[in-house]
């Protein structure tokens, strides 16, 4: 959830209209054509895993699939990289974290 907010946010700042969506593949394209800023295009790999256990853990009549603690602990340093990375795009338009 971490991801997905953090790429919301982006597009608040930009006053971009955000989508009832949790594909954050998707909503990496919306934050992609704000400014046609194919830096993005680095987090793609981590939005398409992090969405899957997203929907692995957010739809309860969905099987879920078991992963491992080493496997979660690299789904928590992808959202900590997108974090990260969409702080310092939100500073490039002049905001800060205080």
């Amino acid at each position: 959830m971490v991801a997905e907010y953090c790429l919301k946010a982006y597009l608040v700042l930009n006053k971009k209209k955000i989508k009832k969506i949790h594909d954050l593949g998707k909503i990496l394209d919306s934050c992609i054509a704000v400014y046609q800023d194919q830096e993005f295009e680095t987090l793609r790999e981590d939005c398409r895993i992090l969405t899957r256990f997203k929907i692995d853990f957010a739809y309860p009549d969905h099987s879920p699939e078991v992963i491992s603690v080493e496997e979660a602990r690299a789904a928590i340093e992808k959202a900590r990289a997108i974090y990260a990375f969409m702080l310092r795009k939100a500073q490039e338009l002049g905001y800060s974290q205080s």
